[in-house]
């Protein structure tokens, strides 16, 4: 064990090494160096510190990737980095209890599938690779966590500071919705280009960023009504009505859509049926109110938007999957051979986007991947709820709202390539595992939180 008396030669020796390093090296290089070093060696003292990074995933991402480099692979170092912690815990509470859940055959299912579709078809084996692992490496953080038994605090904890950095993300949204800031011609109608701004947040898409918050807004909306202090309710109720604004700022469509039936769904899952009706008119309501937002739905079925649709909108593109599909039923044209980032990135399609993350599936990877990855959502959410069916009385209403944030962002997949996003992939992973997790905290975990 590390005794205390230890401290000052470690702190010495610690200094000498310092000195060395600076002293043949860029300084640059071993502030990075100590940086990587500190972090490795606290989140292999506490699991739940690197996890609460992984919660300002949306905002680290933004930050990692501007430093160019080996910032883009923070994810993947965090992720091996979560392992490694995950197997020291074991080693040192000498646990062989590890539960890969019922999840397990989902992502194994839809990996055995990947392989397959990889091999029959001519892409790169680089390429089909990366396009797997886009689709399932965020599970390692879902298998970390509900192995970490987390108490139910900590837990609590990391769920907030998920909601915190939705809030952050959807102020910093406002900010640009209230300054005017420049949008890309592509997220905006026709009539929108002069006078319509669209908040892209840390994401850098307004569409990403309204998945994001879309996802945080039901367990924000379970917070409100689970607290029972009365400034604890004030607080909340703040964070909720900052996320919503920040949705509004971004003027999506889909997520708004997500957003209706992930609330639904809350109130089925916490049994309070009358709910559906309160939820169903909050949205609606606000749809209607918001100034923009009406418009953007009411130009939906417009004639401009009807000959941009099927030209080369979403009509055009999700034709162009089907006929990739029928041409390619079984096992589909490869893993990242049409419709996302990873298409892109060989130039696929001349780089076309689907904008659908079901059909963008059912053309890579054909009937049985797309069947594989439809049967790895359902697991996620029917292993959420067995945390509702195992939570203590007073959590079940907040599993109930990860389970809404869940459904809420598997609708927006209809409309969007959200899960090739991996901030976004992040969040959804970590949602589900905590409503799982929350079902396995010991009974006598009461709080007050």
């Amino acid at each position: 064990m590390f005794k205390k008396e230890w401290i000052g030669l470690v702190l010495v020796a610690a200094g000498i090494l310092l000195a060395v390093l600076l002293a043949f090296f860029d300084t640059f290089i071993v502030v990075g160096l100590v940086g990587a070093t500190t972090v490795f060696a606290v989140v292999m003292w506490k699991l739940e510190i690197g996890i609460s990074v992984l919660t300002f995933a949306v905002i680290a991402d933004s930050f990692f990737r501007s430093m160019g480099g080996l910032g883009g692979l923070w994810d993947e170092l965090f992720f091996i980095l979560a392992i490694v912690s995950l197997i020291w815990r074991f080693a040192k509470e000498e646990r062989i209890d590890f539960n890969p859940t019922g999840l397990w055959w989902g992502v194994a299912g839809f990996f055995v599938v990947a392989l397959i579709s990889g091999f029959t078809s001519t892409l790169p084996y680089g390429h089909i690779v990366t396009a797997i692992r886009s689709v399932i490496q965020g599970a390692i953080i879902y298998f970390v966590i509900v192995n970490a038994n987390f108490d139910r605090k900590t837990i609590l904890h990391l769920i907030s500071t998920l909601i915190l950095c939705g809030v952050i993300a959807a102020l910093y949204a406002v900010y640009q919705k209230m300054t005017g800031m420049f949008t890309p011609q592509e997220w905006l109608d026709v009539e929108e280009i002069v006078n319509v701004t669209r908040a892209t947040s840390f994401t850098g898409s307004p569409n990403a960023t309204a998945g994001f918050l879309a996802l945080l807004v039901p367990p924000a909306v379970a917070m409100t009504l689970k607290v029972k202090r009365f400034w604890a309710k004030i607080i909340w109720a703040g964070m909720f009505f900052a996320l919503i604004l920040g949705l509004y700022a971004t003027l999506n469509r889909a997520a708004w859509i997500g957003l209706a039936v992930g609330l639904v769904v809350l109130a089925i899952a916490a049994g309070k049926r009358w709910w559906i009706w309160v939820m169903s008119i909050m949205v609606v309501g606000l749809i209607i109110l918001l100034p923009g937002l009406k418009e953007r739905f009411i130009s939906m079925f417009s004639e401009d938007f009807a000959w941009r649709n099927v030209t080369y909108g979403r009509g055009f593109r999700w034709s162009t999957a089907m006929e990739i599909f029928k041409k390619h039923p079984f096992f589909g044209i490869g893993p990242g051979g049409f419709g996302g980032a990873v298409a892109y990135g060989i130039q696929a399609f001349g780089g076309l986007y689907v904008d659908n993350y079901y059909l963008l599936t059912l053309s890579s990877y054909g009937l049985a991947g797309f069947g594989m990855f439809l049967f790895m959502l359902v697991s996620n959410i029917r292993e959420a709820f067995k945390g509702l069916k195992n939570a203590i009385s007073s959590d079940r209403l907040l599993v109930a709202g990860l389970i809404g944030g869940m459904v809420a962002f598997m609708i927006h997949l209809v409309a969007e390539n959200l899960w090739q996003i991996t901030p976004l992939v992040i969040s959804f992973w970590l949602i589900s595992a905590f409503a799982f997790a929350l079902g396995k905290t010991k009974r006598e975990e009461h709080e007050s939180f």
